[in-house]
């Protein structure tokens, strides 16, 4: 998992507060190879984003804010979660409040499904709530030479401004995608 400020948090049981960062570097997972964070050349699955790659940690991303561009390039043989996010490329316990991306998400793979969103890529397994959150930039996924940048299908892409996808309980309050 790679991005700009931590690339992974996993403790269940911990409680872990992200407030006030951000990040103005580009972010890019290529193929085993990438800028911004260590080496995931073995890494089946890819959460890419501008502040915290997968958060499975309770607790809070609070005023953080990305302006960097954060690009998914790893190809089909490598990858089958595919998670790209502004702030958050994967997020699972924590709610979001007044974060903000600035800076174009992309995924530029050729994997066979994920979730690209200008928040967060992919919102899973518990009740999330994301408060005054708004994405200003261009978030798109490329399979090929199409290119999309709504919601699509390829052996199930899902992109939003954003979220990605959620398969569980989301609630929205005050976010905006321009």
């Amino acid at each position: 998992h790679i991005a700009g400020i931590v690339g992974s948090l996993l403790s269940t049981t911990a409680t872990c507060t992200i407030s006030g960062c951000t990040n103005e570097g580009n972010i890019t997972y290529a193929n085993g190879t990438e800028s911004g964070g260590g080496s995931m050349a073995n890494n089946r699955y890819c959460y890419t984003a501008g502040i915290v790659g997968h958060h499975s940690s309770k607790g809070e991303i609070i005023n953080c804010t990305n302006s960097g561009i954060i690009t998914n390039k790893l190809g089909t043989s490598q990858a089958v979660g595919i998670r790209v996010g502004g702030i958050v490329g994967n997020l699972i316990y924590a709610n979001l409040t007044n974060c903000k991306n600035r800076g174009e998400v992309k995924d530029e793979s050729t994997s066979p499904g994920g979730f690209v969103g200008g928040i967060a890529g992919l919102i899973s397994t518990t009740k999330i709530t994301l408060t005054d959150c708004d994405n200003t930039a261009t978030v798109s996924a490329k399979f090929g030479s199409e290119s999309r940048s709504t919601k699509v299908n390829r052996n199930t892409v899902y992109i939003g401004g954003i979220a990605g996808g959620s398969n569980s309980e989301i609630i929205l309050n005050g976010c905006d995608n321009a």
